[in-house]
């Protein structure tokens, strides 16, 4: 495993964490926050602009594709690029 494939999977895995507890423990305001993400174009555009940065720095970094951590980095990435730029183009329409 290299450097940058333990230090991607820390990032990502404490991301991931941190997000699901947000979610966890905000319920309600998530909730409000997805309603509101559906309908709203320009929060839509957004995440997709940020989903897309977060996908394409990961690709930078990391495009290995020699065990299953490494894989499961790269698939991250690959997803987070396709999603933003589902979301720049459809935006609402893909919601």
């Amino acid at each position: 495993m290299t450097e940058i494939t333990a230090l991607l999977a820390r990032l990502v895995g404490i991301y991931f964490l941190v997000a699901g507890l947000g979610i966890v423990v905000r319920r309600k305001t998530i909730s409000e926050f997805i309603a509101r993400y559906r309908t709203d174009p320009v929060l839509s555009f957004m995440g997709g602009v940020m989903a897309l940065w977060f996908g394409l720095v990961i690709l930078a970094l990391h495009w290995q594709w020699g065990h299953v951590l490494a894989v499961t980095i790269s698939v991250i990435g690959l997803l987070a690029v396709l999603k933003g730029v589902a979301l720049i183009l459809l935006g609402n329409r893909l919601l």
